[in-house]
């Protein structure tokens, strides 16, 4: 497995094949499939570690590349509301088709964080996402994003599926 150690709270203590550096509020652990790594956490913490299988993820190869020169990546303002949506959902780690969803969308962004581009997605799941950002402390239901977006839930959770989902 490859590894993304996303930070929720608290700061882990992390040496990835001799690079040493901290995983915390702003800064992500990027860690390729076969590398050594150790860690430490002291006090109250939280992190989310995603494994992606190595044998699946041709979508992001230059992630794993730049991992290796540099494990410790800063996080973007998108990936900080991607990290603080999952630390206030924690119903997210309950929904395999929610977290594998969240999961593709962290890695979509950091891989168009890494080289730069732009993700073009339709308006509506542009003005979906600006939504659930600007509401993440807040329980949302499909139908309120939906209602935001002026489209039908079943519309809306087709148009996000495709949109978002690799």
């Amino acid at each position: 497995f490859h590894q993304i150690i996303v930070p929720l709270l608290g700061t882990l203590e992390l040496d990835v094949a001799g690079h040493q550096g901290q995983v915390s509020l702003r800064t992500i652990g990027a860690i390729s499939a076969g590398e050594n790594h150790a860690f430490c956490a002291n006090g109250d913490n939280r992190f989310l570690v995603l494994d992606i299988p190595a044998n699946t993820t041709h979508h992001w190869d230059h992630i794993w590349t730049k991992a290796v020169e540099k494990p410790f990546l800063p996080m973007s303002h998108a990936l900080c509301s991607l990290s603080d949506y999952a630390l206030y959902h924690k119903k997210l780690s309950k929904s395999e088709t929610g977290l594998h969803m969240w999961q593709n969308l962290f890695l979509q962004t950091l891989a168009c964080d890494l080289d730069g581009s732009t993700t073009d997605l339709p308006h509506r799941i542009q003005k979906a996402l600006n939504y659930i950002e600007a509401n993440f402390a807040r329980p949302l239901q499909n139908r309120d994003i939906a209602n935001h977006v002026c489209l039908s839930p079943s519309r809306f959770h087709d148009l996000f599926v495709r949109s978002l989902a690799i």
